[in-house]
């Protein structure tokens, strides 16, 4: 009876080892204030949440901006947009899971050096006097309350009608399928096809962050996405905010005059092969998993799940020996 006690206790060590447990150090919080309004800049290093969402099972960074007045806010890495607000903020919260994080190290060593891979640059614009805090911390998540969120399918075009003055209108759709195929495959591309009848602009983003805007004159426009543009519309899939933890892909769209048209995104399989794409130069695609490819290392790092079950085969051979 004792050996079964024991063996049911090592058991809940290990199950309890594959899940965070949140510490103080965890949260970095990074303030910012501005006497005269204007732009702010912070330069934020992102290695140890990375590193977590990556390795741990079902959480995500938690990027929490809190203002004293509205601002708005951008976020680049390398030189490169990787989101922007849509509009406004004041007390704002976003959930960036671990494909976003994937999504943001993969073919890393193209664009980052070594010192800066792991750094993101935030840019907050004051119109007046402001001051405020970021906070980054780890996130748990459930993946049993995911959102059933209402949206278009991937295949089939989606209707969109604007009243005018650029009030904006929203939907959104589930193309997740497509957009893993082309980040995956470098001779598949993502073409979006828009059909509208006024001039127009098109967001694609989620959570009132902006990825990518697309502008069009009211003719048929078609467009093939390059490298950078997949993994932006992967970044849109992979983000969340506490009212949307799907993984749908949102589009606004915003007319100076009344227009109606329809939206619609494909898959194409191409003979060339995607520029920039990381699977060019190797012979399978790899997602970045914490450690960049310009740092290979043989060693490998024991885990606290790996050391607890050593711990307890260790101890159950002992009570077996007596």
């Amino acid at each position: 009876m004792l050996l079964l006690r024991i063996i049911v206790s090592g058991i809940c060590l290990v199950a309890l080892a594959h899940s965070y447990r949140e510490e103080p150090y965890h949260t970095l919080k990074v303030p910012f204030s501005s006497a005269k309004g204007g732009q702010i800049s912070k330069e934020v290093f992102i290695e140890f949440y990375s590193h977590t969402v990556l390795t741990e099972q079902d959480v995500a960074l938690r990027m929490t901006v809190l203002s004293s007045e509205e601002v708005s806010m951008s976020v680049d890495k390398c030189g490169k947009r990787l989101f922007e607000t849509s509009e406004d903020i004041k007390n704002a919260t976003y959930l960036f899971t671990r494909e976003w994080i994937d999504t943001i190290l993969t073919g890393i060593y193209e664009i980052c050096t070594v010192k800066n891979e792991y750094q993101i640059d935030i840019t907050i614009d004051c119109k007046g006097p402001c001051n405020g805090t970021i906070i980054f911390s780890i996130s748990n998540q459930q993946p049993e309350n995911i959102q059933d969120k209402k949206s278009n399918p991937a295949e089939g075009s989606i209707p969109f009608a604007t009243s005018g003055d650029s009030v904006p209108v929203n939907v959104s759709s589930d193309i997740g399928l497509v957009i893993e195929a082309a980040f995956m495959n470098p001779s598949v591309r993502v073409e979006i096809e828009v059909e509208y009848s006024t001039p127009y602009t098109m967001v694609i983003g989620k959570c009132g962050l902006t990825m990518l805007r697309l502008e069009g004159n009211g003719e048929l426009k078609k467009h093939n996405f390059g490298w950078d543009e997949t993994k932006l519309l992967r970044l849109v899939k992979a983000t969340q905010c506490p009212g949307d933890n799907s993984d749908t892909i949102d589009y606004v769209m915003s007319s100076e005059k009344a227009g109606s048209g329809t939206l619609k995104f494909s898959m194409m399989r191409h003979q060339s092969k995607m520029d920039r794409h990381p699977a060019n130069m190797f012979d399978t695609m790899e997602l970045a998993r914490g450690v960049p490819k310009h740092h290979p290392s043989d060693e490998k790092t024991p885990t606290q799940s790996s050391n607890v079950v050593r711990t307890f085969f260790v101890l159950l051979l002992v009570l077996i020996g007596y």
